[in-house]
């Protein structure tokens, strides 16, 4: 049977809303039965891309067997009467995103899962306030927004009909943007240019060409008219030094006086990050939800410059370290810290230009290398050509190198009973009977992550 009522978690598409909450095209999240409304005569919705919602079991994700609970949080909330939303009609259906607990409550314990809900379309959301406004003549917030809506392209290179990429009777031509800047005089070309590094299709011409209907909230590329993305030469001189090996603290000291980073930090990213933000999450974890929390989801985001993305998306991971730095050393009672030591941080992976600078920086020839090794020169040359990916081939050429031991490898073992439950040292995940620990200088840990970033690696 065609059902005539959306139900929690369905989307409605709103041409018109007179709500300031909502946007003219945006979408409404249906929320699950509050307690004050009636189901059968109201809706209980927000927007959806101000809102995140739990759908699943109290305990473990959904098995088809344990009911299944709704909660949303975000907003604000809006209570509306079926018997005013005029036209409102199904479409179709899709899916859209929710969480559910993994395992049990806790910290860090979400996983994300996707369901197909329906599709609504209404011609027009009414709002009781927005009515009193222009019944008195009142200026509303749609007057705003029609004020400081921007003028449309006066240039034909600016509409996307007349893109150099369209024109030469519809010619499959290549439509090439950087990943780092917004140039656009490479729209349209018909080869691609051999200085630009890291070039990969994303889309085909007609994808780029045609307008597709964004949904709000999820992850899309930072531009959407090119069907290539690269690197521009301009951003490889740029950013060629982005991934050389950090400095040691004797050789940077003299540039920061020893802070680990003084950049000032947003007061709005630094409160959301402190008070939603568990320092035991991931930092892409913690780029989104702070994503989440701008005035317009991910529609902010993308209206801002790549400039400002990179630096919104560095303030945002700098302060989830000073946290977890500082949780750490609360916790360890200022007995371990994290961030810039005396020591050379051990990375997971070295390019080849940092193995020739490394052995470069300690007098240390092919030949010499090669038989602490015990390997060929041959080898060594691969090596300094191709780079290492392999974290434990990293701390061997290291230590082969310098002469130093990078230090021990964690060792992995199983808890059997009560009496050898703990936490992990570093974020404080609990550990329980049957749960896989590691034994690292000392102390125990949940996973080999969690033990190199306690020693700042």
């Amino acid at each position: 049977m065609k059902r005539s009522v959306p139900s929690p978690g369905d989307l409605i598409i709103v041409e018109r809303s007179e709500w300031y909450a909502l946007k003219d095209g945006e979408r409404l999240r249906v929320c699950e039965h509050a307690g004050w409304i009636n189901p059968a005569e109201e809706l209980f919705v927000a927007p959806r891309n101000q809102v995140n919602t739990f759908w699943g079991p109290q305990s473990g994700p959904p098995d088809g067997k344990k009911p299944e609970t709704m909660s949303t949080s975000g907003g604000p909330f809006k209570t509306v009467r079926l018997e005013e939303l005029h036209g409102l009609e199904r479409i179709g259906a899709e899916t859209d995103q929710f969480w559910c607990w993994k395992d049990r409550p806790r910290a860090n314990g979400g996983l994300d899962r996707t369901v197909e809900v329906s599709v609504w379309r209404l011609p027009v959301l009414p709002d009781g306030h927005y009515q009193n406004l222009v019944a008195h003549g009142c200026p509303t917030h749609r007057d705003r927004l029609a004020e400081n809506e921007p003028l449309e392209a006066e240039h034909p290179a600016d509409t996307v009909a007349e893109s150099p990429a369209t024109a030469a009777g519809g010619k499959a031509l290549i439509r090439l943007a950087c990943l780092h800047c917004d140039r656009k005089d490479f729209d349209g070309v018909d080869s691609l240019p051999c200085d630009w590094t890291d070039i990969h299709e994303v889309q085909t011409l007609l994808e780029s060409i045609e307008a597709l209907e964004e949904e709000e909230g999820e992850e899309v590329s930072l531009v959407s008219w090119e069907t290539h993305l690269g690197v521009c030469p301009e951003c490889n001189q740029a950013y060629e030094r982005s991934d050389a090996p950090k400095a040691r603290a004797s050789e940077s000291a003299a540039d920061n006086d020893g802070d680990d980073d003084v950049r000032p930090i947003h007061p709005i990213v630094r409160q959301i990050i402190d008070r939603d933000c568990h320092v035991g999450e991931d930092h892409r974890q913690v780029v989104r939800h702070v994503i989440s929390k701008l005035r317009n989801g991910y529609a902010t985001f993308r209206a801002m410059s790549p400039a400002d993305r990179r630096e919104l998306i560095d303030q945002c991971v700098r302060r989830q370290r000073e946290n977890r730095r500082e949780y750490v050393e609360v916790m360890s009672g200022f007995t371990y810290t994290l961030g810039r030591s005396n020591d050379q941080p051990l990375p997971s992976s070295l390019l080849g230009r940092e193995v020739a600078s490394l052995m470069r920086r300690h007098h240390m020839t092919i030949e010499a290398l090669a038989f602490r090794l015990g390997t060929s020169m041959k080898r060594v040359r691969q090596i300094r050509t191709q780079g290492l990916h392999d974290p434990l081939a990293v701390r061997d050429w290291i230590e082969a190198i310098t002469g130093e031991d990078p230090g021990s490898i964690p060792e992995a073992y199983r808890i059997r009973n009560q009496s050898e439950l703990a936490d992990c040292r570093y974020c404080g995940f609990p550990l329980d009977v049957g749960d896989t620990a590691y034994e690292y200088v000392g102390d125990v840990f949940c996973s080999t992550s969690c033990c190199r970033k306690s020693r700042g690696w």
